[in-house]
């Protein structure tokens, strides 16, 4: 998994990942209820409070 800031636009992140992390992160959003933009803040938003 890659992330990337774009520097043109600060509030846009680029999150790259292969089509296997891809599925394992629709499969974890879905058992959370949750939509997988919701999934990737929640995670970035615990990560940052580390």
């Amino acid at each position: 998994m890659e992330l990337k800031l774009n520097e043109a636009k600060d509030e846009l992140i680029q999150i790259r990942v292969t089509k296997a992390e891809k599925e394992e992160i629709k499969k974890a959003a879905i058992a959370r209820g949750v939509t997988v933009t919701d999934l990737i803040k929640l995670a970035l938003n615990d990560f940052c409070k580390e």
